[in-house]
């Protein structure tokens, strides 16, 4: 769990690591949606019907959830940076944070989402992880990575919308939907 208290005022929040942690948290939770719908759709490419399971290895798994970690990852600190945060310092100390959490939580780099940063912008930003999505679980048909590049722009409105909660509501309201 993050600490959000001030390390030289112990009783005191420190607001930029609790706005942070909400993001972050935020921002899984809506993975955890692109990741359904995404599995959900893989299946009805593959043509599995919904009584039975999409068979994938451990590291199918480990790459798919990654995949997602990043695409939310280039968000969060992109939204953070350039709309949402407008003092520097706070922005920078933001990001920082989520460097170390992803990290921490999906063993992702900053490095890993350059891809995505050079795409920014573009529909490009999208493409990258149906494509990367596609790979890993060898799809390879241009219909099936059109339909897997759809998944994440559906969830792009309430990814911003929390973000953006993130940073303009209340001390309090943070602190009670953290619990």
């Amino acid at each position: 769990m993050f600490n959000f208290f001030r390390k030289n005022k112990p009783n005191e929040v420190d607001e930029v690591v609790l706005r942070t942690a909400y993001a972050f948290n935020s921002a899984i939770s809506v993975g955890q949606k692109i990741m359904a719908s995404t599995l959900s759709k893989l299946k009805e490419l593959k043509q599995i019907d919904n009584d039975n399971d999409l068979d994938f290895t451990d590291e199918q798994a480990t790459l798919f959830s990654k995949e997602i970690a990043k695409l939310s990852f280039f968000w969060l600190t992109r939204d953070i940076w350039t709309y949402i945060v407008k003092d520097e310092s706070d922005a920078k100390k933001a990001n920082l944070l989520l460097f170390s959490w992803f990290k921490d939580k999906y063993g992702v780099e900053h490095k890993e989402i350059e891809p995505y940063a050079k795409a920014a912008g573009t529909s490009e930003e999208v493409q990258i992880f149906g494509k990367n999505v596609a790979k890993i679980f060898d799809c390879y048909g241009a219909i099936e990575i059109l339909e897997l590049n759809k998944i994440p722009i559906s969830y792009f409105e309430e990814y911003i919308k929390n973000t953006k909660d993130a940073f303009t509501l209340s001390i309090q309201e943070i602190q009670g939907k953290l619990k």
